[in-house]
């Protein structure tokens, strides 16, 4: 069965050399019109995801990957979110209008709290509930320069919370978004329109400012009616980098958003079946303000100091919550020795969260207590050693880290990389990280939209003593251009999970406002452990100068192990059947002529079990029309196979999953 589906996407590449093979027997080569990298120029992009400090991305020992600005623009992307689509071993899926399930080998759901996600260094993953709030995360596309990815533990330099993944969200520098940009996106499910001009101040000083409001429509149930989860929200912001002199650089950046979501949730009853269906809505703000510092010395070491504050409010149907954050961080590069790359840095982070109502939040979820001002404090020193010049490196270390959940937390790493032939690189790690506990699974109590038996209902009780869940990573790669104009790129991986997260029946209780009458309580503890092994391949082929094709599949396996308790068990095989065992990608980009562009996008995922949801296979096409020097028009279909269908599908502790529908829109894009 699988075969069978393998083949029919990979039909997509053939039909498109059909479609384009006229225009290119009949139309001369004009390297004007493809002013892009070429493959050996893609594989020494400069990333910073790996150690802080830039390193050609073909010369790490971690399966990274770059989404580039070309990419996100082939592939129509609309949101942070649909960029990683094609990412080898990323799963991305949609449960509603709103909501992303975002994750990198396993373990997925609205959270994805093994996942650490930033913007320009920026950390949005909220230690609330261990995750990431993919709705609020946004900016004008255009700006991104490059998305960096890590798959795989990247602890030992970012810290807690990268255990599985690390994604780094670049955008450009203000001297490189000058002019006045303006675009519109209008669809049969969403609208889009943007803003954003830059200037400078002086030869060394260059700003940018930028708006954007986004309008998404409802989904549907699978009986087809409309569901109530549309949103819309604004949001704008600016950047200003100034040159200070030839080693000294200032970047002050800083957004604002305001946004609205409606959901369907669950409301418990009194009387059978015990719940109804209610419309809720979310109101989401807030804010961020980024400083940052870089010093380039002569003798080839840096400085850099950064400062963020962030500030966020989400009013929803789980709970009424406000965060501070503040981080400070230090990183200095240098060169101690002869074959000694160093880079050591240190970090302070307070985050303040409150709870405004003392009750419980629409019968759903209490923090005791309802305030709290949690500490971080951590350093982190590594060191790439040069065992055998141009040929054979080792990079050694590790991150000391304390928060006042778990305490001490020491994550170190051990990566080699050896380099048999030019354009070939083997590389072996062995890597140990944490995810540390959130403030839910220690000071809240959830009562679980979910009826245990009639008349009874369960809820999620913290524990003071969870502990940090760990993970001992072992990672193969291998990294090679057979041709000069492919590369492939190749990593197993095999994963050793201690503590993870369970619950413990710890008896019923009759509270005296709660409804329905009994509550089951399910304590947060540390129970489960278990293994994951897999393989991700990434093939980037360069046809011609008009025609680039881009293949990629991971295979994934989760096996959980649980005590004697049932809901251990369950807990377990829900675990185990959120993420699809095999993913294929497959994409090709043509151009049609000197001003026309055509991209064909397929991918198979296989079946969800924990959500009920079979394998499938989705296609997406674009096209793309300069139509001008500063006037670009695009035309996009997506999901085209399926006129609706789930995407993910998370049944406790969120709202109802909804059916993602086909749509298509048109973009337009003015510069001047």
């Amino acid at each position: 069965m699988l075969s069978k589906k393998v083949a029919c996407i990979s039909c997509l590449s053939i039909f498109s050399h059909l479609i384009s093979a006229p225009v290119l027997a009949g139309e001369d080569t004009d390297l004007m019109l493809l002013k892009e990298l070429s493959l050996k120029a893609l594989m020494d992009v400069e990333v910073t995801i790996a150690g802080k400090t830039p390193q050609k991305a073909s010369n790490i020992a971690a399966a990274v990957y770059v989404v580039t600005q070309k990419d996100i623009r082939n592939m129509g992307a609309t949101s942070i979110p649909e960029a990683l689509r094609m990412v080898p071993g990323l799963q991305v899926a949609k449960v509603d209008a709103n909501k992303w399930a975002i994750t990198i080998r396993g373990f997925n759901n609205i959270f994805s709290s093994s996942l650490l996600v930033m913007i320009d260094g920026r950390s949005v993953y909220t230690p609330m509930f261990s995750g990431v709030h993919w709705d609020v995360q946004d900016t004008v596309l255009e700006d991104i320069e490059r998305i960096e990815i890590i798959r795989g533990p990247g602890a030992a330099v970012w810290g807690a919370n990268a255990v599985n993944g690390v994604i780094n969200i670049i955008t450009k520098k203000a001297e490189d978004t000058q002019g006045t940009l303006l675009s519109g996106t209008l669809g049969t499910e969403h609208g889009i329109a943007e803003a954003r001009y830059g200037d400078s101040l002086s030869d060394n000083v260059f700003y940018r400012l930028y708006g954007k409001y986004r309008n998404q429509d409802n989904a549907v149930f699978e009986n087809g009616s409309k569901a109530t989860d549309g949103w819309n929200d604004v949001r704008g912001g600016f950047r200003v980098d100034w040159q200070i002199d030839e080693n000294n650089q200032l970047t002050v950046q800083g957004d604002l958003y305001q946004g609205n979501m409606g959901e369907r949730v669950k409301k418990l009853t009194v009387t059978p079946p015990f719940s109804a269906p209610l419309d809720s809505a979310s109101r989401v703000w807030g804010g961020n303000l980024l400083t940052r510092w870089t010093q380039q010395q002569s003798d080839g070491s840096s400085h850099e100091l950064q400062f963020y504050y962030d500030y966020s409010y989400r009013d929803s149907w789980l709970a009424e919550i406000e965060r501070d954050t503040l981080d400070l961080d230090y990183r200095y590069n240098f060169f101690p020795w002869n074959g000694h790359n160093m880079v050591i840095g240190a970090n302070y982070r307070i985050m303040y969260d409150e709870s405004p109502e003392k009750s419980l939040r629409k019968s759903i979820a209490i923090l005791s207590p309802e305030n709290r001002k949690a500490h971080l404090f951590s350093a982190f020193l590594q060191d790439d050693v040069t065992l055998i010049n141009d040929t054979l490196w080792l990079t050694l270390g590790s991150k000391l880290e304390h928060n006042d959940y778990s305490g001490l937390e020491i994550q170190p790493s051990a990566r080699l990389r050896w380099r048999p032939a030019q354009d070939h690189l083997l590389w072996a790690s062995v890597s140990r990280a944490v995810r540390s506990p959130s403030r839910v699974e220690h000071d809240s109590v959830f009562i679980v939209d979910k009826i245990v038996q009639p008349g009874v209902v369960a809820a999620l009780v913290g524990n003071k003593g969870y502990d940090a869940e760990e993970l001992i990573a072992y990672e193969l790669g291998y990294r090679f251009q057979p041709y000069d104009n492919m590369t492939v790129d190749l990593t197993a991986f095999y994963n050793d999970y201690d503590q993870l997260r369970s619950f413990t029946p710890t008896g019923i209780t009759f509270p005296a406002q709660t409804a329905p009458v009994a509550v089951l309580n399910m304590k947060f503890e540390n129970k489960l452990y278990g293994e994951s092994y897999g393989f991700e391949m990434a093939v980037d082929w360069r046809l011609s100068e008009k025609w680039d094709l881009r293949a990629s599949y991971a295979f994934f396996d989760l096996q959980l192990h649980h005590d004697s308790l049932s809901s251990n068990k369950a807990l377990s095989e829900a675990f185990e059947g959120q993420s699809p065992e095999h993913q294929i990608n497959l994409s090709s980009s043509y151009q049609l002529s000197r001003h026309l562009k055509l991209n064909l996008i397929g991918r198979y995922v296989d079946q969800l079990p924990a959500s009920n949801i079979g394998s499938h296979i989705d296609f997406d096409v674009g096209l793309h029309w300069e139509v001008a020097k500063n006037l670009n028009i695009g035309l996009f279909g997506k999901n085209l196979l399926h006129k609706q269908r789930y995407q993910y599908r998370q049944t406790v502790l969120a709202p109802e999953s909804t059916q993602i529908e086909r749509e298509g829109y048109l973009t337009v894009e003015l510069r001047f």
